[in-house]
């Protein structure tokens, strides 16, 4: 479930970053986007849920590789 809600809300703000630069960012800086984003997301919900025993490696790489298939999915781009 981390993984998960962790790569949906770096989707999300890509797209918002998006939005806010009013077009398409290109695949190369969206994957990097999308790894900082989810590394951060992922650091916030294991530091607010006090969970000491998840891999934080781990899960950011689980995360990323999750993020960068839905924006595959949603762009029809690789990453």
């Amino acid at each position: 479930m981390l993984v998960g809600a962790a790569s949906f809300k770096a989707l999300q703000r890509l797209d918002k970053q998006q939005e806010v630069e009013g077009q398409h960012v290109d695949p190369g800086r969206a994957k990097k986007l999308l790894a900082d984003f989810t590394a951060e997301y992922v650091d916030d919900f294991i530091d607010s849920m006090e969970a000491t025993k998840i891999n934080k490696a781990k899960a950011k790489d689980l995360a990323k590789s999750e993020a960068e298939l839905l924006y595959r999915r949603e762009t029809g781009q690789e990453s």
